[in-house]
């Protein structure tokens, strides 16, 4: 797919945590009339997974078209059950994405990590966020609305959901999520899509959907490192995988000496990849004495991706790691609007005073243990670059 292009007379909204994303996704999916496209890399049996199917059966009961296309790595199992279910609704049609085999060998490294929800052509929402209980622990029942009460009602419980958000999308851009979608359906279902509803004008906000492939497509990456090296005020990142590139971690050092205010937030070690966070922390003094300030969030993992430049903002799929940059299908929503990107800066904010400040003597601080995985996740880390080279 071609480089999309800015698209103005569009309206966002955003979601922070699980209850708020619930919300979106029920009144997403409780209003489509006529087609609903779902992409996503992270799908779980459990309670998160079977709320969100009752939707889906409500919709197809009204006639509405689903269409499912789920990674077969990351939603492996669920797709299992589908497959093999013999009474899978007539109007609801699952494709898997790249399907795995040993006789593929490398090629199923390709995975599709996107994380989208389409419905009628008319309102999307998109982020990082998978459907598990990982995600959403408290899920409703099947067939019960979603939960009228704050995220913060639900702190201190025994499971804390990770922490994600999504934007929600109306407007001509959506044109390009269509597109997008139908592109990777094509390569996995040989079943027909309907044909595309054009958007109508819903605001004033300029927006690009912003897409990644691998290695053969990185517009993600290289509008980041554009807008890195046009920064001029601050710089704002959270990324639940801090593995980056050289050409990153050289643009982020670069900005922080020209005077740009450059925060980054990772997860502590609480973490479903703990081994990534200890790699990431033998660049942490480079980048620290180059006066980029770096963050660990404590309350729960945090597995949200949002980079914020000035008055521009990136949300979606994309991580800073290298399995992202050689082998994903990414997507991120693309925002130019200082109200909006005031919005989600608030959100950043909120999650740097819940995260501890890492720094050179906290560096300085570490335990042995600490500091053996560093050096051991640091060349496994080392190890798996001149793999994916």
């Amino acid at each position: 797919m071609d480089r999309c292009k800015v698209v103005g007379d569009n309206a966002f909204g955003f979601s922070i945590g699980h209850i708020e994303i619930l919300q979106a996704l029920h009144q997403a999916l409780s209003s489509a009339r006529h087609y609903i496209f779902i992409e996503m890399y992270l799908v779980d049996r459990g309670r998160a997974f079977q709320w969100v199917y009752a939707l889906l059966e409500e919709a197809s009961k009204r006639g509405v078209q689903v269409f499912l296309l789920l990674d077969d790595f990351g939603s492996r199992p669920v797709l299992r059950d589908l497959f093999l279910s013999h009474a899978l609704p007539a109007n609801i049609h699952v494709a898997a994405y790249n399907p795995i085999s040993y006789r593929r060998w490398t090629r199923n490294f390709h995975r599709d990590h996107r994380k989208l929800v389409l419905v009628d052509g008319e309102v999307a929402l998109v982020g990082g966020f998978g459907v598990t209980d990982d995600f959403f622990p408290h899920a409703p029942d099947p067939g019960e609305p979603a939960p009228e009460v704050t995220c913060e009602s639900v702190e201190g419980v025994a499971k804390p959901a990770w922490l994600d958000v999504a934007v929600t999308i109306s407007g001509p851009v959506l044109a390009n999520w269509d597109r997008g979608f139908r592109e990777v359906w094509r390569e996995s279902s040989k079943v027909m899509l309907p044909l595309s509803r054009k958007a109508m004008k819903a605001g004033d906000i300029a927006g690009r959907a912003a897409f990644g492939w691998g290695w053969r497509k990185q517009d993600i990456v290289r509008e980041l490192l554009h807008r890195i090296k046009r920064s001029h005020g601050s710089l704002q990142i959270i990324t639940p995988y801090f593995v980056t590139s050289w050409r990153v971690r050289r643009a982020l050092r670069w900005a922080a000496r020209q005077g740009v205010k450059v925060q980054i937030i990772v997860p502590g070690l609480t973490s479903d990849h703990p081994g990534v966070t200890y790699a990431a922390r033998r660049h942490y003094r480079s980048l620290l004495r180059a006066g980029v300030e770096l963050y660990e969030y404590q309350p729960t993992f945090i597995h949200a991706k949002v980079y914020i430049c000035d008055d521009w903002c990136s949300v979606g799929s994309f991580n800073l790691d290298h399995w992202t940059y050689r082998w994903n299908l990414e997507a991120n929503q693309e925002v130019w609007d200082a109200e909006f990107t005031a919005q989600v800066a608030g959100f950043f904010e909120q999650c740097r005073r819940k995260s501890r400040s890492v720094t050179l003597g906290s560096l300085d601080r570490m335990g042995w243990y600490s500091r053996l995985m560093v050096y051991l996740m640091g060349k496994l880390d080392e190890l798996l670059i001149r793999f994916l080279r």
